[in-house]
Formats: structure tokens, C-alpha cells, sequence
């Protein structure tokens, strides 16, 4: 059986949070909001 090789990779503290927040681990969603834009077509 051969060994599965592996490695450490150090990140920094910006960069943990920022994975964190991608994939959702350790966080919750506090507040959320939606973006609109004017759909002028309903208006013709």
C-alpha cells in the first residue's frame, strides 16, 4: 500500500476567515439583503 503524500500549507488570518466565510464553516448568517434594479421593459 503506498503512502498518500501530504503537506501543511500555512494561511494567514485574513485568509481563514475568508475560507471560512466561502464555505460556511464556523459562521452563521446574521443579516442578508437584496440588490434591485429597475426592470424598464414592464414599463414599455
Amino acid at each position: 500500500m503506498k503512502a498518500v503524500p501530504s503537506r501543511v500549507i500555512l494561511i494567514d488570518g485574513a485568509r481563514l476567515v475568508g475560507l471560512m466565510i466561502k464555505y460556511r464553516v464556523g459562521v452563521q448568517v446574521k443579516q442578508s439583503y437584496d440588490i434591485v434594479e429597475l426592470d424598464e421593459d414592464f414599463f414599455e
